[in-house]
This record gives structure tokens, C-alpha cells and sequence, in this order.
């Protein structure tokens, strides 16, 4: 099957171009080529671009959640640091503190009337 064949005109600029990537490039022998290159390259281009899209999009939610988990490290940790400040002694300490404390006011009590 035949290729379909277009016909285009270009400006001077690109016709340089073109004739310089036929030069340049061993792989290119013809203008014909240059530009089926060149086409291809460029919707290579436009997937890319998509794809960048795409990434970016991914790259900013995943900055999203970051951003929420830090937070909820700091408010995990700021309730950790609440409950460690809140805890209260366990019974015996407590009782323990209590009549000590009650013993040295029994004995500056003693000591205030002798």
C-alpha cells in the first residue's frame, strides 16, 4: 500500500533547518525523512509533556499529603507532651507523698512546741 504523499511550503528558516539535520544526522538521507522525524519528535514531545503534566499533578498531592501528616505528627506529639504533663502518680506514690508530707508536719508541728 501507498503512502499517502503531501505537499507543504515552508518558510526559508525551516527549509535551512531541515537541510541541516539532513546533513547532520547519517540516519536521515532525505527531506522527507527530516520531516517524518521531525513529526514524530514532536508528538513524542506533546506525550511527554502530558506525562509531565501528570507527574507534576502526582508530585503536588503527595506535597499535600506530607504537609497534612506532618501535622498530625505535631498533634500527636503535642498530645503525647499533654498526657505525659497530665499523668498523675500512680496510688501508692501518691499515698506515699501524702504521709511523708503528713510526717514532716507532725514532726515541725513536734518541734514548734518543745
Amino acid at each position: 500500500m501507498a503512502r499517502p504523499r503531501i505537499s507543504a511550503s515552508v518558510p526559508e528558516s525551516l527549509n535551512e533547518d531541515i537541510e541541516q539535520l539532513v546533513e547532520d544526522d547519517d540516519a536521515i538521507n532525505s527531506k522527507a525523512e527530516a520531516i517524518r522525524y521531525l513529526l514524530e519528535r514532536g508528538f513524542e514531545a506533546e506525550d511527554l509533556e502530558t506525562e509531565i503534566t501528570h507527574l507534576e499533578a502526582r508530585i503536588n498531592e503527595l506535597e499535600n499529603m506530607l504537609g497534612e501528616r506532618d501535622q498530625v505528627e505535631e498533634q500527636v506529639t503535642e498530645l503525647a507532651q499533654t498526657i505525659e504533663n497530665q499523668q498523675q502518680a500512680p496510688f501508692f506514690v501518691q499515698w506515699w507523698s501524702w504521709f511523708k508530707s503528713r510526717g514532716d508536719a507532725d514532726e515541725d508541728a513536734d518541734n514548734g512546741t518543745e
